[in-house]
């Protein structure tokens, strides 16, 4: 095994594009080929709607009972926003499926909650998200500290949100898409391996549709 590659396949829903300026992939026995890399760059309207998820966990977390969930009227979460109202009902739906919300379970809901309101699927479709297509995010030794702590943060459910929103609000959206789309298939584990030497991993996303191969390397 390489000693500076760590890879690990998911599927996983997809959660940004890229529209490479050249690129062929894999159609029975051909060999696939992908020959542009281009660095994530979040769009203006990815920055907004991220802002706006912290931003509904923030609010959220001000007006409701989120320990006790039953506690909770109608009214108080009709008043909420349009954000928050969705946000809140994605979480009270993973709730109810066990009495349990762990720190992936939290990280779907806020993957969830931005697919539901940027990536839709007649977006989808007119932006050709079958054609495969390569990311780079490039991270800092204090971004992957950053996000190795979050994983590691004790507790789950609510109290693992909040620690999202104090961590990260303020802070560029590249870190919150790898915790959302990168770190689940990785694992923090191997993003601290990758990052041995102390200056910083870059996490390669190779798509196929909705295919995902993930793998970091140190910067």
């Amino acid at each position: 095994m390489k000693k500076n590659l760590v890879s690990i396949t998911a599927s996983v829903l997809l959660f940004s594009y890229l529209a490479p300026s050249s690129i062929s992939f894999a159609q029975e026995n051909s060999v696939s080929e992908i020959e542009m890399i281009e660095e994530y760059v979040p769009s203006e309207e990815e920055i907004a709607q991220l802002d706006k998820i912290l931003s509904a966990i923030e609010e959220i977390d001000q007006n409701l009972d989120m320990e006790n969930l039953s506690n909770n009227k109608t009214e108080d979460v009709s008043s909420l926003s349009v954000e928050a109202q969705d946000f809140y009902g994605l979480y009270k739906t993973e709730l109810e499926k066990d009495n349990n919300v762990s720190q992936l379970d939290a990280i779907g809901v806020i993957k969830d909650s931005y697919n539901n309101q940027v990536v839709s699927p007649d977006r989808v479709s007119s932006l050709g998200y079958s054609v495969g297509s390569v990311k780079e995010y490039k991270l800092s030794n204090s971004d992957v500290r950053t996000i190795i702590g979050i994983i590691g943060v004790h507790g789950t459910g609510w109290a693992f949100l909040k620690e999202l929103v104090k961590k990260f609000s303020g802070k560029g959206p590249t870190l919150l898409t790898i915790l959302i789309i990168g770190v689940p298939a990785i694992g923090g584990a191997a993003l601290a391996v990758c990052n041995r030497k102390g200056k910083g991993v870059v996490i390669t996303d190779i798509r196929i549709g909705a295919s995902h191969s993930f793998s970091c390397r140190s910067r």
